[in-house]
């Protein structure tokens, strides 16, 4: 890879920039650490007889249909890796709002960093900043959308390593796992 020699300067270095977007994403949203189970999160989390079996919960979790847990309507949808996360959590912290919120805050900075690092690799002849400053908004957009109140709004941050995933494929990478 070649980096342009602002990338040596310690307010332009990767690593730098990298811990800026995850402090600025982290004040975005720590907020919501704070929020109870909103909206769909009830339904998908604090009432899902398979969520709330946490580990006993896994095999109904794979074997049916995203709302199965919560009613016996089935809708076709089949998302079962952010139930079985959401299982996972609720294994650890029963009925903890808190915990899923901060998981997802996690999970957020986590993103934005490696959208960063992703942008790095892929736009190495231009200046870092046009990487900083794609991350950012990307970081900054949910706040205009107001997406990041509920817990289950971290099936978007699946969605989106799921398309990272498809665009290392279409490079020629030989990707092992993406989620969708």
């Amino acid at each position: 890879m070649n980096l342009k020699t602002s990338d040596t300067n310690s307010y332009t270095s990767p690593k730098f920039l990298g811990w800026v977007l995850a402090l600025v994403a982290f004040a975005l949203y720590a907020q919501t650490i704070n929020y109870g189970f909103v909206l769909d999160d009830a339904a998908v989390i604090e009432k899902n007889k398979f969520v709330q079996q946490g580990f006993g919960g896994i095999s109904k979790i794979f074997s049916t249909f995203y709302w199965q847990g919560y009613t016996t309507i089935n809708d076709g949808i089949y998302r079962p890796i952010s139930l079985f996360m959401f299982a996972m959590e609720w294994q650890l912290m029963p009925n903890q709002p808190i915990f899923h919120h901060a998981v997802n805050v996690l999970l957020y900075i986590s993103s934005i960093v490696l959208l960063f690092k992703i942008l790095r690799y892929y736009l190495y002849n231009t200046s870092i900043w046009v990487s900083f400053f794609i991350a950012l908004l990307f970081c900054i957009k949910y706040l205009i959308f107001q997406v990041k109140k509920t817990v289950i709004k971290v099936v978007d941050l699946f969605c989106g390593v799921g398309g990272l995933s498809h665009g290392f494929v279409k490079e020629g990478f030989d990707v092992v796992a993406g989620i969708d």
